[in-house]
């Protein structure tokens, strides 16, 4: 099993999400915010981290624990699949819903620790791209399709 932080917000939902990584096995680190996962200056093999931290983005804090060698796979939690924030997280790690199953979320994670064992390859931004954790729930914006 594996190191894991858990960056969340919520208090019921960090200690809810804790407790099931805790029962699999998993060594977990509970934190609110961005700057308390920060300065924990620890390593973890997963991070599950809310794209809507109060001091700031999930994702860059993702990207920045990643960047330090701190991080080395990623699941996001997000209350909309559909906001930018989602679509932009989802190339760096598993993008799960607030109100999606607790198993899909420990699903995404332990793909998460798969893909590490497995030696995946970093790409040239030093980031691995994880595919989702479920297909992307919706066609792309016509906006998108047309590439602006």
């Amino acid at each position: 099993m594996g190191r894991v932080i858990v960056v969340q917000p919520d208090a019921s939902r960090r200690r809810e999400v804790a407790r099931a990584l805790v029962a699999g096995g998993h060594s977990v680190v509970p934190v609110a915010t961005a700057r308390e996962a920060e300065a924990l200056g620890e390593s973890f093999e997963v991070g599950v981290v809310d794209l809507e931290l109060p001091d700031g983005s999930g994702m860059h804090l993702a990207a920045r624990l990643s960047g330090f060698g701190r991080l080395h796979a990623r699941v996001f939690t997000a209350s909309d699949l559909e906001c930018s924030a989602a679509r932009r997280a989802a190339p760096m790690g598993a993008v799960v819903a607030h109100d999606a199953p607790l198993t899909v979320l420990l699903e995404a994670v332990a793909r998460a620790l798969g893909s590490r064992e497995h030696g995946a390859q970093p790409t040239r931004s030093g980031v691995r791209p994880s595919a989702p954790a479920h297909a992307w729930p919706f066609p792309p914006r016509e906006a998108d399709s047309k590439g602006g």
